[in-house]
């Protein structure tokens, strides 16, 4: 064993979401340690498949073919490499993970389940693992599987025992040798219209292998079934349980599936890509406690063998089928390709659950009798809401254990507020302020870790925020008209990445020139330009490289059209790039230019410029949207 300076390496790992096979929970143990990576998982991860008969294996529809799978995530570099390369050119296993983990790789390959106790085998089975880490003065390797108990795990093994397992597991090897995962800096833009042919293909059971950037030719009709249909499938596997036949790793998968799409409408109203989330949000928090419901009953019936339950199992996934298929239906008229803002409208109750909150680490929920209560003992734990009005009221569970909750509202304290009590009382209001200029404004409660006398914590709670306004409540998006752009613009999320995503004209900073008019695809699009007006959008996030920039446009034939030129920070120099623009038959009648970039990223504020051909035109050309693209991540996301 060679002798190094640091004897101990760990790459890594965050505890993935989603765990239902190896390859899958092994990937996301990656990406998850960085949520920006997790765009692709996102993007890719709707569709399911299931074989309509033997062994009716569920699975996301991506990960069938486990090498193409891996190979095609754009973050992780794949390198894969015989054992019989290893096994001659490497003094011995452990020096080759040794020195693999230097160089940043993860070590993926099958082992022999026996040699290992962490899996408590008494007998022989091959299984894929993964080492992330060693510790030399220890002589053990750090490693990631389903290990005793079927959680998946992290724990270690010994040098020789990771060895023994290695050698043991050459009979079958389904990873042909050794894989070498190491994260990258690629970028990948994420596709909405990806997206949602994915959603679509799912409703109407529609094998969507050829969306995909695995091409996984055993992923026939006559073989699989798709989508919705898996659960007609699940429903026979169901009835056959009662004839001995059980597997309750598709109903694990399903409930995977369910926590998958979760993860996604956050994912969607974080970065403004889907209206009403918060509904979407709780409906489909119901669907995951169903799925969770049938495989936890599924687990019941295996133990108890009460055949009364299949009906209760048959029941539920009927259940569950239709009810996704309402709320699915519903989303995807509800998911936006270009970019919306959803804040908090005035006169409406926030509960502890909506997606309008951010919480700080250390908050957990517990359910009670009046409902679900959110709270947290640790100081300088947060939970923050940008809403729309002038009133907000905050509401809490007092008790015995609680302390005092600092309140500040647009980043001032405003109030300290004790929620002792020696008696439970819930739906407690317990700060109130109602002289607010109506508008956008943030409130946020952060546990201070004092406490009164008598207490015996420093808890606070959240169970209810309500806010008001003497204004109509409304629907606040990134496209709003431009009398509110100001305000707008003050209260955009500087976390959001505008690579990729559909920006509307009419929802600039400021501007020189210009009117607004309805537009035939929704919405208001630009009009009355004229040579040398031009717009500002200010602060604008380019987290991924860009080097595209497309625009939406129109030109009445009468007119001669002209350049759309791109700047950024200010006008002066030459422009980024330019956009020509030509007669489309009409200021109605859209089309899509673009035009090459240098490579581009970072912050930064847009300058839109009209440039026009014919000084005598009426009007140089209308805009409906722009975008900023990478012409890779365009290709490689292609639906």
């Amino acid at each position: 064993m060679k002798t190094l300076e640091n004897p101990i390496k760990i790459l890594p790992m965050k505890y993935p979401e989603i765990t239902s096979y190896p390859h899958h929970a092994n990937l996301l143990s990656i990406l998850s340690y960085n949520e920006d990576k997790m765009s692709w998982f996102y993007n890719y991860y709707f569709q399911l498949a299931i074989y309509k008969e033997g062994d009716n294996r569920l699975d996301f529809n991506i990960g069938y073919s486990i090498n193409q799978f891996i190979k095609n995530c754009p973050y992780i570099t794949h390198h894969g490499l015989s054992r019989e390369f290893i096994n001659k050119k490497c003094l011995s296993f452990s020096d080759f993970i040794i020195d693999s983990v230097n160089l940043g790789y993860y070590v993926y390959f099958v082992v022999d389940k026996f040699y290992i106790p962490a899996y408590g085998m008494n007998y022989h089975v091959q299984h894929d693992m993964l080492v992330y880490g060693y510790n030399t003065e220890k002589q053990t390797a750090n490693i990631a599987d389903f290990f005793k108990g079927g959680k998946y795990n992290y724990t270690e093994c010994s040098f020789s025992e990771m060895e023994e397992a290695y050698f043991a597991g050459n009979d079958l090897d389904w990873l042909d040798g050794v894989i070498l995962l190491k994260e990258n800096s690629n970028g990948f833009i994420f596709n909405i219209d990806l997206l949602k042919n994915y959603i679509t293909d799912y409703l109407n059971s529609y094998n969507s292998n050829n969306r995909t950037v695995i091409i996984n030719n055993s992923l026939t009709d006559d073989k699989y079934a798709f989508g919705l249909s898996i659960y007609d499938i699940l429903e026979k596997h169901i009835k056959k349980t009662s004839q001995g036949i059980f597997d309750i790793r598709p109903y694990h998968v399903l409930w995977d599936h369910k926590k998958y799409i979760l993860l996604l409408i956050k994912y969607l109203f974080k970065n403004g890509m889907l209206k009403n989330a918060d509904y979407f949000n709780k409906c489909f928090t119901l669907i995951e406690h169903k799925a969770l419901m049938l495989r936890n009953l599924m687990l019941k019936y295996k133990i108890s063998g009460n055949s009364l339950i299949i009906d209760k199992l048959i029941n539920i996934t009927r259940n569950l089928a239709q009810n996704e298929e309402q709320y699915l239906r519903e989303m995807l008229e509800n998911i936006s390709d270009t970019f919306c803002y959803n804040t908090a409208s005035p006169n409406v109750t926030i509960d502890g659950s909506s997606l309008f909150l951010d919480y700080s680490e250390n908050w957990h929920n517990n359910t009670t009798a009046q409902g679900v209560e959110y709270s947290t003992e640790v100081k300088g734990s947060w939970v923050h809401l940008a809403f729309y009005g002038s009133y907000i009221s905050y509401i809490a569970a007092k008790n015995k254990d609680c302390g005092y909750a600092d309140i500040f509202i647009d980043g001032d304290i405003c109030d300290s507020v004790n929620l002792f009590s020696s008696e439970m009382r819930n739906n407690e209001t317990v700060f109130t302020i109602n002289a607010l200029q109506p508008g956008f404004h943030k409130i946020k409660i952060v546990c201070n870790h004092k406490k009164d006398e008598e207490s015996c914590g420093t808890k606070i709670t959240l169970e209810n925020l309500i806010t008001q306004c003497n204004y109509e409540a409304m629907w606040n998006t990134y496209n709003l008209s431009h009398d509110r752009c100001a305000d707008l613009q003050w209260f955009r999320s500087n976390e959001i990445n505008m690579a990729g995503i559909k920006i509307k004209a009419d929802s600039y900073s400021r501007k020189s020139g210009f009117t607004t008019e309805p537009c035939s695809e929704g919405g208001s699009n630009i009009c009355s330009s004229f040579d040398g007006n031009y717009m500002v959008f200010n602060s604008m996030k380019l987290d991924t490289e860009v080097d595209n920039f497309e625009a939406r446009v129109a030109v009445a034939n009468a007119c001669h059209g002209g350049k759309l030129e791109v700047y950024l920070d200010s006008l002066s120099g030459k422009p980024l790039g330019t956009v020509f623009v030509s007669k489309t038959g009409g200021w109605q009648k859209w089309e899509t230019n673009s035009c090459k970039l240098p490579k581009t990223t970072g912050t930064h504020d847009i300058y839109l410029k009209w440039v026009a051909n014919n000084l005598n035109d009426y009007g140089v050309f209308n805009l409906n949207w722009f975008r900023f693209s990478n012409t890779n991540s365009l290709l490689a996301n292609k639906p």
